[in-house]
């Protein structure tokens, strides 16, 4: 049975999402202190704790944000995933390639053969880093839901001489919001002390909150407008064909000055940061005037006035993004755009990711190929398995 906690009165959301997030709805890694996966310390956020265990023929050590862990299969680095950094982006993907369901892992495309895995086996569509550098994502299993990950490890078989992904792995993940099978975007409160989960329904555009609950509709506004993030007030920012929107937590819409008399078309999530130049919070966002060719705004949080930044870089060479598919991007904490794309490898197309700065400011990057990771399709008996991208898998940071 997985944890369901249902928030539905202010008090008792604000005792979960606290500073010991969900200490009180069943726990999260990092604050259950029961909570201990075999052979398995994730380092701490200093990064300096180091634990060794010799049950089961496996040695598993933790420093400085990775966790190595040594059996008969191999020696297996995971990424913490109790210690994300939410101005990084990751990948989630799955160890079954050639396959587009179940065996997901959460990869950093700097480092892709270190992951996490503990994923519901199923289709799961979203996920966002929370601000206490956590994961959460949408799965698919019965009843569907919004759960926060609780790392497990692959366990290694020494009869067969293969590896096994962990065992009914969301049993031991924290619910928050039932989803009844819609495919949504989940956003998080940016304010460590206020992680409200919010959730938008793609088909008719109703938002929902872990405050209320999957039965009451906390906002609905038409998908044309692409929700893109939560801002530290708790407003609502949208994107709309005549430019940006605000609306409040009393549901006050303020529609905000567009720089620029355009049909225009918003894509993805906002990305918070603090502008060097006036010290004030903001958020970058991109967008195209529905004639190819992306582009950066950003909102000036304290003035509400928003500035065209300029074109993004163009892709590199040999890259190609169907524009249906560019509400995947997110951005960095330095406002690059990442999307996801393929591309011809070796005479084979493989899924890569790519990173774009502002047009003058650097050139586009081509950051993963898939196919330089990638072996045989059998994972199981690999001594380090390795994570593909697949069709429906995610780009994901933190708000």
């Amino acid at each position: 049975m997985k944890i369901k906690q249902m928030f539905v009165v202010r008090a008792f959301l604000l005792a979960c999402f606290s500073a010991t997030l969900f200490s009180a709805c069943g726990g999260a890694p990092g604050d259950n202190p029961n909570y201990q996966p075999p052979d398995f310390d994730p380092s701490s956020s200093s990064g300096g704790s180091s634990t060794t265990s010799s049950g089961g023929g496996s040695t598993t050590s933790s420093s400085g944000g990775s966790t190595t862990s040594s059996s008969g299969g191999g020696n297996l680095t995971y990424l913490d995933c109790t210690n994300l950094d939410p101005d990084k982006v990751y990948i989630h993907g799955t160890l079954n390639r050639g396959f587009s369901v179940g065996f997901d892992a959460l990869f950093s495309p700097e480092n892709p053969t270190e992951f996490c895995v503990g994923f519901a086996d199923g289709i799961n569509t979203e996920g966002t880093i929370t601000p206490r550098q956590t994961y959460v994502y949408e799965s698919s299993s019965f009843p569907s839901s919004i759960d926060e990950m609780v790392q497990e490890e692959l366990i290694w078989d020494s009869d067969n001489g293969e590896w096994e992904y962990p065992n009914n792995p969301e049993g031991n993940d924290v619910s928050l919001l039932e989803t009844s099978g819609i495919v949504g975007t989940i956003l998080v409160h940016p304010s460590a002390s206020n992680e409200t989960i919010y959730f938008r329904n793609h088909s008719n555009g109703d938002i929902y909150t872990s405050v209320a609950g999957s039965d009451t509709v906390y906002y609905s506004r038409a998908m044309r407008d692409t929700l893109l993030g939560v801002m530290p007030d708790g407003s609502l920012l949208f994107g709309g064909s005549s430019g940006l929107m605000l609306v409040d937590d009393e549901l006050n819409l303020e529609n905000l000055t567009s720089p620029e008399d355009a049909n225009l078309d918003f894509f993805g999530v906002a990305k918070l940061y603090t502008d060097s130049s006036t010290g004030n919070q903001s958020v970058w966002v991109y967008l195209d005037y529905n004639d190819d060719v992306l582009r950066r705004w950003h909102l000036d949080l304290i003035t509400k006035e928003v500035t065209n930044d300029g074109e993004l870089a163009a892709l590199p060479d040999g890259v190609t993004i169907a524009s249906q598919t560019w509400d995947n991007g997110r951005f960095d904490g330095s406002g690059n755009l990442w999307l996801q794309g393929n591309m011809e490898y070796e005479g084979s197309p493989s899924s890569v990711a790519v990173k774009l700065p502002l047009s003058g400011a650097g050139s586009s990057s081509i950051e993963y190929i898939e196919a330089e990771y990638t072996g045989d399709n059998d994972w199981t008996k690999e001594p380090n398995p390795r994570v593909a991208i697949n069709s429906n898998r995610i780009l994901v940071t933190g708000p």
